[in-house]
């Protein structure tokens, strides 16, 4: 079973992220002879308090989404609207360049509010895929897929 490790930081589980179309919407573009929009490299925060992963709006534009659909999704602040889109989400790690990556296809995922500071939130849909090992005394977490 291959993993990922990661160092906890500053008491945030920040993974390296690559976002980009889902895999049907890339193989419409291949398939009509489009080019893909290149994957927005960046990084991720674990948030096992969220149930639907988030991707900000500056990823949403880079990538040219179309909102598929509308949700809502309960905050502090109450409940809130938010736009829904399909993705790709690939969690890797850039200092062991031979593990595989942990790669989820076709994700549904909403638009962040502007006022998160990362430009992905791992949801529980994404880690419900893996196992999570949180080890608190050695400030790491693993990823196995």
């Amino acid at each position: 079973m291959p993993q990922l490790t990661f160092p906890i930081s500053a008491r945030e589980l920040l993974a390296d992220v690559r976002v980009n179309v889902s895999a049907a919407d890339m193989a419409q573009l291949y398939a009509h002879r489009r080019a893909a929009p290149p994957p927005v490299v960046t990084r991720g925060e674990l948030d096992t308090g969220s149930n639907v992963t988030g991707v900000s709006a500056a990823v949403i534009q880079r990538l040219a989404l179309v909102p598929h659909g509308k949700g809502s999704t309960r905050g502090i602040g109450g409940n809130v609207t938010v736009q829904l889109y399909r993705v790709s989400l690939s969690v890797f790690d850039p200092a062991n360049p031979l593990v595989p990556w942990f790669v989820v296809p076709d994700l549904e995922v909403m638009e962040l509010p502007s006022s998160v500071r990362y430009d992905v939130l791992i949801g529980m849909d994404v880690l419900l895929e893996c196992r999570l090992l949180l080890d608190g005394p050695a400030r790491t977490f693993t990823l196995d897929y």
